[in-house]
């Protein structure tokens, strides 16, 4: 199967047409309330000879209305799906990237016990891969991001023993310091569960 995933380009257009569509039929209701109220009755009294259009008028500004107010309520709805679905996928990136952390951090403490790079990291790699258009769309989801894209770059330089601090201390106290940066970065998103 395919997945799609509607980006703020592709929907611009809905959004444009749906806010036109809501100023046109805000503007037509101030309009004529405004040249009724500027002309005395004399609007009024047209609206009275032409009981058809006048029905015909005030039935559409209402279906009108009605339509734009449920389009809203289910945009909201979609939003607020699509908000809680870009936090679950960061849960799960940010699982991975805690099994990673520590997967690396333990072998460089303990060297000799495994060395390269952990399955945890290629795994957290695949699901970044996997995660990334739908969290790059969100501005939150795009902050925790960049601090993962941030630890998995020293996460691999961990496990490939390219460090610029070759030290023990300084190296797990800099990735204890960017694991705790992704995990302030994911906090706005565990927020919306």
């Amino acid at each position: 199967t395919e997945i799609y995933t509607l980006s703020l380009h592709d929907a611009l257009p809905i959004w444009l047409i749906r806010r036109v569509g809501a100023l046109i039929i805000a503007a037509a209701i101030v309009f004529l309330m405004v040249y009724d109220v500027v002309n005395g009755r004399g609007f009024s009294d047209w609206w009275a000879q032409h009981a058809i259009t006048t029905s015909l008028v005030s039935d559409l500004l209402i279906v009108g209305a009605t339509a734009l107010i449920f389009d809203e309520v289910q945009s909201y709805r979609q939003r607020k799906e699509r908000s809680v679905s870009v936090a679950a996928q960061g849960l799960i990136v940010y699982g991975q990237a805690r099994e990673a952390y520590q997967a690396v951090l333990a072998n460089v403490r303990n060297p000799s016990a495994d060395p390269g790079i952990p399955d945890e990291l290629r795994d957290l790699a695949s699901n970044l891969l996997v995660a990334s258009p739908s969290l790059f769309d969100d501005p939150a989801a795009r902050d925790f991001l960049l601090q993962l894209d941030r630890l998995m770059a020293s996460l691999f330089a961990a496990a490939n023993g390219q460090s610029d601090r070759p030290d023990e201390p300084g190296q797990t106290s800099r990735l204890t310091d960017q694991m705790n940066q992704v995990q302030a970065s994911f906090q706005p998103l565990v927020a919306r569960f």
